[in-house]
């Protein structure tokens, strides 16, 4: 598999695709599926029904968003990746080329490998955030 990045065309790693598979899970509202690729630190800093709540609060942000893959290091047992995220007024895949737009942001995930898996261990855009609700336990 490949992806298209600032840099040109580059093979990805096994973290790069769970990160992947959790984005395109959220895109697809597969909110079950996006919260397995959670680390169990995660899970339990953000309840399943929580992120579920979250994650359908964004949907329509996460139609008009774009993912542009800027790098990937090793730090210690952690994998870093950063990329941006490009928003628009239209309708796009998630996974397309760059185009020119003014309004971007950057994010950086941690992945660690736990259960023979790439998990994610901090919360990312587009759900960087949970509240612990006294309902959510």
């Amino acid at each position: 598999m490949f992806l298209v990045s600032c840099t040109g065309i580059v093979e990805k790693s096994p973290a790069r695709i769970s990160l992947e598979g959790y984005l395109k899970s959220l895109k697809n509202s597969d909110y079950d599926s996006a919260y397995e690729y959670y680390s169990d630190e995660n899970k339990a800093n953000c309840p399943k029904n929580e992120f579920k709540k979250n994650a359908d609060d964004v949907q329509e942000m996460m139609d008009h968003s774009r993912l542009i893959f800027k790098n990937e290091k090793k730090v210690g047992e952690k994998i870093k990746i950063n990329f941006l995220i490009q928003f628009d007024d239209t309708e796009m895949d998630l996974f397309d080329n760059a185009i020119v737009d003014p309004y971007l942001d950057s994010e950086t995930v941690q992945l660690i490998f736990e259960n023979s898996e790439w998990k994610i261990d901090n919360l990312i855009w587009p759900i960087d955030w949970c509240d612990r609700g006294e309902n959510n336990r």
